[in-house]
């Protein structure tokens, strides 16, 4: 069974498309079933799963089966972050029912998230702070088997050779397409365009030296697997 660590912001709509189109049955978003007692038997005649469930959550529940592999795509981590607060905006956006579908605390987050002046470095800085678990060093949390593990060149390396895939949405559909050994049409799905605010913001220093500094795992992370370890999937290394 192919599972696929889906790190929210990071494409997998446009990968749980692909693996239903090459593989068949499957279920997305197993984060709404994974708890329930009777997972193992609704995932059991599927090919692929696919959530919003870090590594080890994945692990601990599928321990008793065989011959499972994981797969997962990082983003350009400021990238991934500016989309994650955009995601705020979209549940709203939504309708009344989407959004008070989610628990109350994401409630509040998505209200704070929009009443932020984006011009203003503090208020976004204050509000990362505020929020720090859900927006920094996010994605590595899915990632690493414990994530406050320190981390160097040679620890990445290890974590990530878990994956059986592991690459960048940059890269995604070629990744993909080795994968599942398929050659593979790129058609990429709900991307928000939508502009709620001023992104230049984040790239400018203040915000900038913020990010760097305390979304720094993410970024070390993110820079192995696009220059060394997904070359090395792809054949791309000189």
């Amino acid at each position: 069974m192919l599972i696929f660590v889906h790190i929210p912001k990071t494409a997998g709509s446009s990968v749980n498309r692909t693996l239903e189109a090459t593989l068949g049955y499957g279920l997305s978003h197993v984060e709404a079933h994974i708890n329930k007692p009777n997972f193992s038997e609704l995932i059991e005649e599927c090919n692929w799963l696919s959530g919003h469930v870090v590594r080890q959550g994945f692990t601990e529940k599928l321990s008793y089966l065989d011959n499972i592999k994981y797969f997962t795509f990082l983003r350009s981590p400021t990238e991934q972050l500016i989309s994650h607060i955009k995601w705020q905006f979209a549940i709203f956006d939504k309708g009344r029912k989407f959004f008070l579908s989610h628990p109350l605390r994401n409630q509040i987050i998505a209200l704070e998230a929009m009443n932020i002046d984006y011009n203003k470095p503090s208020e976004i800085i204050d509000f990362l702070s505020r929020y720090r678990g859900l927006f920094l060093n996010f994605q590595s949390q899915y990632i690493l088997s414990d994530p406050k593990r320190k981390i160097d060149s040679d620890v990445v390396k290890e974590e990530c050779s878990f994956f059986s895939a592991i690459g960048t949405t940059q890269n995604m559909y070629k990744v993909l397409s080795k994968l599942l050994d398929a050659d593979l049409p790129e058609k990429r799905e709900n991307e928000n365009k939508e502009t709620y605010f001023n992104e230049n913001v984040f790239f400018e220093r203040e915000v900038s030296d913020f990010i760097k500094e305390h979304n720094a795992r993410d970024t070390f992370i993110y820079n192995i697997v696009k220059n060394e370890i997904e070359p090395k999937f792809l054949d791309l290394e000189k």
